[in-house]
Parts: C-alpha cells; sequence; structure tokens
C-alpha cells in the first residue's frame, strides 16, 4: 500500500504543480488589470509560474525513472512469466477489492487442465507448456473481453466476469468449447479441461462472499472432472491414441497422423478445394547457428502458429522434420488461399522485429484421388523446391508439366552417373585454323555422349542437366584426362600434337584446390603444360567474382593457357578483361554470324579484335558456317578460326589422321 502511495505522490505533485502555476498567474493578471490598490507585475508573475514549472520538471525527471521502475516491477509481481495473464497475487488483491464493492453481476470460473501430466509424462515438458499456453490462448479469446483471467497455480485458472449479463456469460462458455475443438481438429494437442462456474446472478448465490463463490466454483469444476474420470474406457483410451499422433517439439500433429486425417477428409467429401500444402523457411539452420537452439525452438513455436493459422474453419496441420510444416486448408478456392497465405506470412514477418525469414511453400491441388497421399505430399515438396532460395517468390503452384519434366530429369541424371561410370562420355575435337594459312594450330575437345538413351538430346542440352544434377565438375575433370591421354598417346607415337582447349565450368571457382588437381594430371600423363587450354565456358550462371579472378591467375602462374569462351554473351565482357588477363578470347558466334558486309554491326567483331590485340590477347571466331564469313573474319584481324565449314566435329582418330604432316595446312 504504501508503494502505491508513493507511486501515486509521484505522479499527482507534478500535475498539482501545473495546475497551481497556471492557477498562479490567472489570479496575479487579474488582480493586475482590476485592482489598482494593489498592482502585481505581470513580469513578477511569469517569474513565479517559470519558478514553479522549472521545479516541476526537475522533479519529474528525478522521480519518473523510479516510477518506470516500480511500474515494471509491480506488473512483474502479478503477472504469470509464461502465460502473461494476471497471477494469484493479482487475483488475492482483486478479491479484497471486491470485497468492499458490491457486484451484484460477479460471476467466476474455475478451470483445470485434465491431461496436463499425461501430456507431460508421453511428450516431455515442454509440450505441456505449450498445452498450458494454448489453454491460455483459448480462454482469452472466450473471455477476454468481459473477464479477467488468472493463473490460480499450475494449470488451474480462475476467470473473473464482474458485469456481463448471464447469457453473454453462457456465450463465452460456448465459445470455450468451440475453441478448444477447432484447437483439435486444426491438429493441436488436445485440450482436456474441467470447468466450474459459480455466480452471484444465479438466486441461490446472490449474497455470496467473494471467497464462497470461488469455493463453489472449485466444488463444481472438480463434479465436472469426476464425471470426466468415469467415463468409458474406449474414451479414456483415444486419449492415448491421440497423444501418439502429436509432434512433441510443436503439440500439433505429426506427418504420420496428417496423412491419415487426409484419407478421412478425402473420403468423407466436405473439402470443396482439397489441396496440399508443405512450407518451411529458407536458412532455418543458419538462424539456429546465429542465434542459438533456444531461439530456434521460440521460431518453431512461431511457425506453428504460422500453420494453425492457415488452416482455415475445417482444415488441419502437421508438423514434419527441422522446419518443415504440413497445411490441409479450408478455402474456397486457389486465390483465397494464396491470399491467405500472403496475408499470414506478412503478419508472421512483422512479429520477427528487424530479422526477416522468408518461406516458401508449395502446393499441390488434389486433381487425383486415387494418388496415394503420400505422393500427393511428395508433389507439394516439388513444388516448392521449385522456389527454394528465390526470396522474391512466396508460393509455387504444382503442375503436371512440371511433374513428367522432372521425372525426366530424374531418368537423364540416373543415365548420367551410369554414363560416367561406364567411360560413355568421349571427346570429339573440333579443329581451330590459323586464319589464311588455313593450318591446324590447335583444337576444342567436345563431350559426345557414345549410349545416350532413346531419343538422343544434344551436347549442350545435356551439358544443362550435368548443371543441375551438380555433376558438372566430374564430367569436365572427365573430360581432361581424357584428352590427357589423347596428347601422351600422340607424344609417345611421335604424332604432332597442337594445344587441346578442354571446357571448365566456372563453378570451379568454388573447388578446392581446382589448380592443384590440374597439376596433378598433367604430371601424371606427363604432359607439357602448353598443350592445355583451359576454357572457362558461360554453361554455370555465376557472377564475375574475386574467387574467378583468382583461379585465372592460378592457373596462368603454374603455366596453363586460359581462354574465356563466348566472348559478347553471358557474363564474358570487357569488363573482365579489364579486371585480370587472359591467353585467349573466343568470340561468341553471335558475333560471327553479323553478315553481310553491309552490316554496319560488322564493327562489333571488328573492334573486339582490335582491342584484344592490343591487350596482346588471341583471339578465336567459333560457330564458322561460311566462306564469306571467314574471310570477313580473316580480314578483320582474327587470329584463329574454328566452324564447320572448316571442319566437322572428328573423332579421336580421325583428328589423329588430321594431324598428320601431310594432311596438316590442306584444307
Amino acid at each position: 500500500m504504501r508503494k502505491r502511495l508513493q507511486t501515486g505522490f509521484i505522479v499527482l505533485f507534478p500535475t498539482a504543480c501545473a495546475i497551481a502555476c497556471t492557477f498562479i498567474v490567472w489570479i496575479c493578471r487579474a488582480l493586475s488589470e482590476n485592482s489598482s490598490d494593489l498592482n502585481v507585475p505581470l513580469a513578477v508573475n511569469a517569474v513565479i509560474a517559470a519558478a514553479l514549472f522549472t521545479f516541476s520538471v526537475l522533479f519529474c525527471k528525478k522521480h519518473f525513472p523510479t516510477l518506470h521502475r516500480a511500474l515494471e516491477i509491480e506488473r512483474q509481481a502479478y503477472i504469470d512469466a509464461m502465460t502473461q495473464v494476471r497471477n494469484r497475487a493479482a487475483l488475492n488483491l482483486k478479491i479484497e477489492e471486491l470485497n468492499a464493492a458490491a457486484s451484484p453481476r460477479l460471476t467466476l470460473f474455475m478451470i483445470d487442465l485434465n491431461n496436463l501430466k499425461q501430456v507431460n509424462d508421453t511428450l516431455g515438458h515442454p509440450a505441456g507448456d505449450r498445452l498450458i499456453c494454448a489453454l491460455v490462448h483459448c480462454l482469452e479469446q472466450a473471455f477476454g473481453k468481459i473477464g479477467q483471467i488468472y493463473r490460480y497455480g499450475g494449470d488451474e485458472f480462475v476467470i473473473l466476469i464482474e458485469n456481463a449479463s448471464l447469457d453473454e456469460v453462457m456465450s463465452a462458455r460456448t465459445l470455450l468449447d468451440k475453441l478448444i475443438a477447432d484447437h483439435a481438429l486444426h491438429g493441436g494437442c488436445e485440450i482436456s479441461a474441467a470447468i466450474g462456474m459459480a455466480s452471484r446472478q444465479q438466486p441461490q448465490n446472490a449474497n455470496l462472499h467473494v471467497a464462497e463463490l470461488l469455493r463453489l466454483a472449485d466444488v463444481a469444476m472438480y463434479h465436472f472432472k469426476n464425471t470426466q474420470k468415469s467415463a468409458p474406457s474406449y474414451i479414456k483410451s483415444s486419449h492415448h491414441r491421440w497423444l501418439e499422433q502429436i509432434d512433441a517439439s510443436t503439440g500439433i500433429l505429426n506427418l504420420s497422423a496428417f496423412k491419415s486425417r487426409i484419407y478421412d477428409a478425402l473420403a468423407s467429401n466436405t473439402s470443396t478445394f482439397p489441396c496440399i500444402v508443405n512450407f518451411d523457411l529458407n536458412f532455418f539452420d543458419g538462424y539456429n547457428n546465429l542465434f542459438g537452439w533456444d531461439a530456434g525452438n521460440q521460431l518453431l513455436h512461431k511457425l506453428t502458429s504460422l500453420a494453425m493459422s492457415l488452416c482455415g474453419a475445417k482444415g488441419f496441420c502437421a508438423h514434419g522434420e527441422a522446419d518443415s510444416f504440413w497445411i490441409f486448408p479450408d478455402a474456397a478456392d486457389l486465390k483465397t488461399l494464396t491470399d491467405r497465405i500472403t496475408e499470414q506470412t506478412r503478419i508472421f514477418q512483422s512479429q520477427l522485429n528487424d530479422f526477416l525469414l522468408f518461406p516458401s511453400f508449395g502446393i499441390y491441388c488434389i486433381n487425383d484421388l486415387m494418388l496415394p497421399v503420400s505422393d500427393m505430399c511428395s508433389r507439394a515438396v516439388s513444388a516448392k523446391r521449385e522456389i527454394k532460395g528465390h526470396l522474391d517468390v512466396l508460393y509455387e503452384v504444382y503442375n503436371t508439366e512440371d511433374h513428367l519434366r522432372r521425372i525426366e530429369h530424374t531418368r537423364l541424371t540416373a543415365c548420367l552417373h551410369r554414363g560416367l561410370d561406364s567411360n560413355e562420355f568421349v571427346p570429339y575435337y573440333q579443329p581451330k585454323y590459323q586464319a589464311g594459312t588455313q593450318k591446324v594450330v590447335g583444337a576444342e575437345a567436345l563431350v559426345r555422349w557414345m549410349h545416350a538413351p532413346e531419343n538422343t538430346i544434344s551436347p549442350s542440352e545435356f551439358t544443362n542437366f550435368f548443371e543441375k544434377s551438380g555433376l558438372i565438375l566430374s564430367l569436365d575433370w572427365h573430360m581432361t584426362e581424357k584428352v590427357c591421354v589423347f596428347l601422351r598417346k600422340q607424344m609417345d607415337a611421335g604424332r604432332h600434337c597442337v594445344p587441346v582447349a578442354v571446357n571448365f565450368s566456372r563453378l570451379h571457382m568454388y573447388e578446392k584446390d581446382c589448380t592443384g588437381h590440374l597439376i596433378h594430371l598433367v604430371q601424371k600423363h606427363q604432359i607439357p603444360r602448353n598443350l592445355l587450354e583451359i576454357e572457362l565456358t558461360e554453361t554455370a550462371e555465376v557472377p564475375n567474382s574475386d574467387r574467378l579472378l583468382n583461379l585465372i591467375s592460378e592457373l596462368r602462374k603454374e603455366g596453363f593457357s586460359v581462354a574465356i569462351s563466348s566472348f559478347g554473351s553471358g557474363h564474358s565482357s570487357v569488363g573482365l578483361l579489364k579486371s585480370v588477363a587472359v591467353d585467349v578470347v573466343k568470340l561468341d558466334d553471335c558475333l560471327t554470324r553479323i553478315l553481310p558486309d553491309t552490316d554496319p554491326m560488322n564493327v562489333v567483331p571488328a573492334s573486339v579484335v582490335s582491342m584484344c590485340k592490343a591487350l596482346n590477347i588471341v583471339t578465336v571466331a567459333e560457330g564458322i558456317e561460311t566462306r564469306e564469313q571467314m574471310e570477313l573474319l580473316t580480314a578483320c584481324g582474327c587470329d584463329i578460326l574454328q566452324g564447320c565449314y572448316l571442319s566437322p566435329v572428328l573423332s579421336e582418330k580421325d583428328f589423329a589422321r588430321l594431324l598428320e604432316p601431310e594432311k596438316n595446312g590442306k584444307h
């Protein structure tokens, strides 16, 4: 009580001073204007008012921090830390207050969880804490507008309602039952509660003391509990079966129970728009590593709330592994669902303060009821994977064309693995000719699949599959070793050798010790380094970076020639040449196709060649298909030409024959 008086004094005293200042100034001004005998200068009034105002400000500055701390301590003293509702100490104060005042409409509820021990023993105490919080959430929704909620102790709660009619009270009681049922319907851990009520609005209780009213509510609650305990055994066993369906970490359905309920929902045909939604966060592991596992668990609870908010009236949700959640929503159509996802995600992100997290949602609209539910879930996951990492895309809807494409990709990826293991990928060689002399001065090794599956796809297509499956690095090293073996055979037979360019994906910049691996290969086969040219391709969509520049510098330092392919398209640009020196630039065939001679765009390849000559870089024009192209690019000053007009792509045997002295230079 003394603390309350001190707090009131701290608040009221400055206010009284301010009012006094105003009153004094008003009185003095009135005296100055209306009394000829008592003339108080206005300046004196202002000085007095200013002095009092200054005193008030200093007083407030000194005591307001104390007030703030006092209020915070008082709040902590009367609020339950876990549930954030009022505690038993607050209830005792309220009872004292009610004893001093007549409250003829006073109604009390006593509520106790029946299954807390069972949940604690089966799922663990964290799950029990979530069960308590779930009950509080239902109580707040049902009674928050008409009454106050107190945690009486453990799993017992008191609802105190002062001014609501009995009809309003019973409506809130009915709403509570619905909210508890909806919580389980949406996949939340079942809330089993005993509820007792006593009200002064009941004639027999009209004049009862508050403590006696609370005792009657307690008696009614335990009568309700005993009635529940005498329920048939099959009802009790159903509670145990229900717990087996609950995920311990989140308190909602596990994935197995989720799938089972989907079967039931589809069999009953109650859903107007049946679909399955799967979502998780981008970089959830990074969040755990950054903030710790406790923060990760709190985030998991926020994600659980997000999942339940997406269910709709009759939908339900579940938790899978890590941060993966599942929803069988109740929605009228796809737009209703996606609008709900967008809005609830916005609310979820607004609760994260400054640290934004981005979920990805995959949606499968069920159109084949004969499909196993596991396959339906897989399709939702497939749709989600299409947008993983794309933070600007919130959801993706599954479609059949994507499904067929993914099946083909999977089949082809398996074939790619088999082909690498079985040496089905071999190098073919496209000769390079010195402009003007038509002498073979090099070649580019191009991959060919000797035993491709039916409906053979082009090299550029299966190279893209290698990229997406992560096998491109293995293919590059496989081809490099094949070229080394060919060069070694040429040297051992005493035949003529020319430098051979092997294609390297730019993903090699992320590979550990790429240069060291290349050195190991040439040393293994005893190949002079000047016979191997590394041609960095545009097959990987990666930006120019310090990693790429470092790789080029390392390769050239070790004596390897480095070429940049497809110059004039993609990431290859003048900016790269300004950043690091290379040995060879290959003009993309989009430049070599600029014809006829009267085309003003012919200045582009000529300008590129001129720039490269100034930088002492060799230029290669690929894609030469006509004599006219050959002559124009020779006139531009291009050093080396390659293309089907000069020579088709050759097998190893045919290329070795081309290098024979009597063949070389006789195109």
